[in-house]
């Protein structure tokens, strides 16, 4: 029976000892009487000590303690004046090193048959790493709620066994609930959801169709009980067991109403754009002053025969296709908008095309960003095409040169060695001409109806017509 009983005390031991050396605590006894202190192995590795440098005097022990923290480490045996048999706490240790740690102790005191307390019992842990751990994690909480709070992110959590809902204040707000209405149940997140939006949401929300330890985004409308409509930007993550079965699903969820009507006004805004540029045959560009990177849209690219792309994106290299002899006119009409002489830019140059030809542009442009001392950072502007419009202009001043040959040829030409007779020309006299309408051009010929026209008025208005030599 003693071998017995001394084998089940020799088990609870080893026991002991293992879940000791599991748990990192060290195990320390005080002898009241004595006042000597007792450590095994663990409790001189947690204090940085060796047996032989340990005297084992309380003094050794309080000497090892943070000055600040004398009360709270000794704290324990006024506890022990009371009926009380434990006391918990925790205290900072100086090692001989100066190495500062954070200890977790546990004390239990024992008494004789009169009461009377005359041994301590205890185990300390060092818990630096882990109170730094702690703190870390609270302090990346008190971020990811100041995050929350400033991106008007809302948290919710479905505990896939019960069913049940969690929303925080946020979600409530974002649903338009408020916390004594709100029963926590999944149908009332369901019966909230837009029906035209509620089988996709709840296809991606499936728990069954997300992968383990996976997420998903969706975005869906929501109608609050006030009847008006959200759009709701959706995030989730599923957790598992150790087992990889689905134990929860955790996510966000965010009002972004403001957001898509934002973006729908900026779409309307875009169409109409674009429509006034297709109107005028109009081509966008957009210059980062500051890097040379030159951006054009595709009607640009379009109108010099290059697909979207093959245009150079540098300013330094797209200003060589810009015709040599207009460069210089060019640039200083740039250059005297970016240094704030005129408002904005406007120029009219050729620019080469992908097959050679020269395109008449006109371009116009305008700072849209300045630094803080002025200096231009970004201008956009447009491109369009007036190649007709130079043709027409270059067909007209060639018609106006033919017409003012043929009104100089028209003047009467006078005979020195001849008589002159002249008679007034009336309004009614009758003139032959050697052109009539329509004998020599065409009907729509622009030049050929101004020409005749200017040789009838000369004839006409001509104060004296001169006889041919020879004449009676």
């Amino acid at each position: 029976v003693e071998i017995t009983t001394l084998q089940k005390q020799q088990q609870l031991n080893e026991r002991l000892q293992l879940a000791l050396a599991s748990s990192g605590f060290g195990v320390w006894e005080l002898d009241f009487e004595t006042g000597r202190m007792t450590w095994d192995d663990k409790m001189h590795e947690i204090y940085g000590t060796q047996p032989d440098t340990f005297s084992g005097t309380r003094k050794d022990f309080i000497d090892r303690v943070h000055p600040e923290d004398h009360a709270q480490a000794m704290g324990r045996e006024d506890v022990f004046q009371v009926d009380r048999q434990a006391y918990s706490c925790t205290f900072r240790i100086i090692q001989p090193g100066g190495a500062v740690r954070l200890l977790e102790s546990h004390t239990r005191h024992f008494r004789d048959a009169n009461g009377k307390a005359v041994r301590f019992v205890g185990i300390n842990r060092d818990i630096t790493e882990e109170h730094a751990a702690s703190r870390r994690l609270l302090e990346l909480n008190e971020r990811f709620q100041l995050a929350l709070r400033s991106s008007r992110y809302g948290v919710w959590e479905t505990d896939l066994i019960t069913g049940r809902l969690n929303w925080d204040d946020r979600m409530l707000e974002i649903y338009g609930v408020s916390r004594e209405s709100f029963d926590g149940q999944r149908s009332t997140w369901i019966n909230r959801i837009h029906p035209e939006d509620r089988a996709l949401a709840l296809e991606l929300a499936n728990p069954n169709a997300i992968k383990a330890d996976s997420g998903y985004r969706n975005e869906y409308r929501i109608v609050r009980p006030d009847g008006t409509v959200r759009h709701i930007e959706s995030n989730g993550q599923l957790e598992t067991d150790g087992a990889g079965r689905p134990i929860r699903l955790v996510g966000l969820n965010r009002d972004i109403s403001l957001e898509r009507k934002t973006e729908a006004a900026l779409h309307l805004i875009e169409e109409r754009w674009q429509l006034a540029l297709e109107g005028n045959n109009d081509g966008v560009w957009d210059w980062d002053i500051t890097t040379g990177h030159f951006f054009y849209d595709t009607r640009y690219s379009v109108m010099l025969g290059f697909a979207l792309g093959e245009l150079p994106t540098h300013y330094a290299a797209h200003h060589k296709l810009v015709h040599p002899d207009d460069r210089a006119e060019f640039e200083a009409s740039n250059q005297a908008h970016l240094m704030g002489a005129v408002s904005y830019f406007q120029h009219e140059h050729r620019i080469q095309s992908k097959s050679g030809d020269w395109i008449w542009v006109l371009d116009r442009g305008k700072v849209v960003s300045r630094s803080t001392e002025g200096r231009p950072l970004r201008m956009v502007g447009t491109h369009t095409d007036i190649t007709a419009r130079k043709q027409l202009e270059q067909r007209l001043r060639q018609a106006e040169e033919l017409s003012l040959q043929v009104s100089r040829l028209a003047q009467p030409a006078r005979c020195t060695s001849c008589p002159v007779r002249s008679s007034p020309i009336s309004s009614s006299s009758s003139i032959s001409l050697p052109l009539r309408r329509g004998q020599h051009y065409g009907r729509h010929s622009l030049v050929a109806r101004q020409t005749h026209r200017l040789l009838i008025s000369n004839y006409r208005l001509s104060p004296q017509r001169t006889a041919p030599c020879g004449s009676a």
